[in-house]
């Protein structure tokens, strides 16, 4: 009986009738012409960055080296069509002439610029010029007039030596920026030490104390500058580029810039090898992010100083 039972069960699920095929999935249904054409949700939209920094000047994207940041500004509006001489082209061409003032009773802080070319003449601060009884900066930004004669604040950078003739070279250099902060800021007293300080640093000491050793390194052969130069020739609105703003470690420290684009491109490479000396290795990961705000902010400040051929800022 028990093989009949099995037997049973296998005739009939052998003789039954065929499973029937699986009934497929309904197709999802088709959406209607007026969902197709019903709105998508929308998407954030990105604000665009706000890159105007005052009346008539825009900045351009951060050019960054290591911990070093340039911020190109360009002008927006008009420019004025004023041609100018630098002091160090001046000074080379032999139509401008730096002096000591006085003779035996020399001033370290004043020297006596005269401009016989026929341009206005603009001074920057932080200038080198070298010999005369000492080295010296510029100590402030003047334009003088073709033809006339001024009295121009200066620091010495010189600190031992305090004798020989009456007549500056240049010196083809601008101090580097911390030392035009210290030469704005500082005493006679602090410029000495920031130059012992840098010639320390860059292995230039020598006997009389002088900047003129290290600054000469800003004319040597440099990857980083030729780099920098490069993109800066490159960026949008290159021919109407009037000048920079100045980051180290995503803080702004300094804005340089001219009335023309033309005053600029004179004074650029000095300016971006100045920037360079004491900047080295990688922006620090804690760093802060770095802002058109942070630019607008310096630039807004108390701090600048304007003639007609510049507006500069340092910041303290």
């Amino acid at each position: 009986m028990r093989t009949l039972g099995v037997l049973a069960v296998v005739t009939l699920i052998g003789c039954g009738s065929e499973p029937s095929a699986p009934t497929p999935a309904p197709a999802p249904p088709r959406p209607s012409r007026r969902a197709e054409l019903a709105p998508k949700p929308d998407r954030p939209v990105q604000k665009p960055i706000d890159l105007a920094l005052g009346t008539g000047f825009e900045m351009r994207p951060p050019i960054r080296d290591g911990r070093l940041t340039l911020v190109p500004i360009v002008a927006t509006g008009d420019v004025p069509a004023t041609r100018f001489i630098t002091l160090q082209e001046g000074m080379h061409q032999g139509v401008v002439t730096v002096r000591e003032t006085g003779h035996d009773d020399w001033q370290v802080q004043t020297l006596k610029v005269s401009n016989r070319s026929k341009l206005p003449l603009f001074v920057m601060s932080g200038e080198l010029v070298l010999d005369a009884k000492q080295d010296r900066v510029l100590a402030e930004d003047v334009v003088i007039p073709a033809g006339e004669t001024a009295f121009v604040a200066a620091r010495c950078v010189e600190k031992e030596r305090g004798e020989g003739g009456t007549r500056f070279r240049a010196g083809n250099a601008l101090a580097e920026l911390e030392l035009r902060r210290t030469i704005v800021y500082g005493t006679q007293d602090d410029v000495w030490r920031h130059v012992d300080r840098i010639s320390a640093r860059e292995d230039t000491e020598s006997w009389s104390h002088t900047y003129r050793l290290a600054a000469q390194r800003q004319s040597e052969p440099s990857a980083r500058r030729t780099t920098l130069l490069d993109a800066l020739a490159a960026i949008d609105g290159r021919d109407r580029m009037v000048g920079l703003a100045v980051a180290v470690d995503n803080q702004v420290l300094a804005i340089d810039r001219f009335a023309t684009p033309a005053l600029y491109r004179q004074l650029e490479r000095m300016l971006v090898a100045s920037y360079l000396p004491g900047v080295d290795g990688d922006l620090p990961a804690e760093s802060r992010k770095l802002g058109p705000d942070d630019v607008r902010s310096l630039a807004r400040s108390t701090l600048g100083t304007s003639t007609p051929a510049s507006y500069v800022v340092l910041r303290k």
